[in-house]
């Protein structure tokens, strides 16, 4: 959240408004919701901090409301839904975020709040777009060769040693 802040706030002061940079914001905007969206699930209330934090005394803040932490939620992911890219065409960007990453994390944000048929309409888009499907044999979905395969949504890329990156 710390880092998503910083670059955010930076981005903000930087006026930064070229395509490249809305995306990285969107990003940013992503993984915020997807922090608290952790955090509000484990702890219920927790501080909303959504700014820099310079020093110590910045982040003494009271904690917030479990429905506060849910509408920054939602509106960090509306943000993400209209920013990031429907897909990454290059694969040296193999994991980046896109339409479908938010709306689906939107989608299980909501059912957290049972609002069933907004869940339900941001879940059919995502099937419906046409960028994912069930991946068969369901049995070799776990295997290394078929990460990153047509049913991931989201998935963290991780490598064995640095500058081992997947070219």
């Amino acid at each position: 959240i710390g880092l998503c802040n910083s670059a955010l706030q930076l981005a903000d002061s930087l006026n930064l408004t070229d395509e490249g940079s809305i995306i990285n914001i969107a990003e940013a905007r992503w993984f915020r919701a997807f922090a608290y969206f952790d955090l509000v699930r484990n702890f219920g209330e927790v501080p909303l901090i959504t700014f820099k934090i310079y020093n110590p005394s910045d982040a003494q803040v009271e904690k917030s409301g479990v429905e506060a932490i849910y509408a920054q939620i939602y509106e960090d992911l509306q943000f993400a839904e209209a920013n990031l890219p429907v897909s990454w065409p290059d694969p040296k960007f193999i994991g980046r975020l896109t339409i479908g990453a938010a709306k689906s994390l939107h989608a299980k944000a909501l059912l957290y709040q049972k609002q069933w048929a907004q869940s339900l309409m941001l879940a059919e888009q995502v099937i419906n777009s046409g960028q994912y499907q069930l991946f068969t044999p369901y049995w070799a979905l776990w295997k290394t060769q078929n990460e990153n395969s047509v049913e991931s949504i989201f998935e963290v890329q991780a490598y064995q040693s640095a500058g081992s990156a997947i070219n």
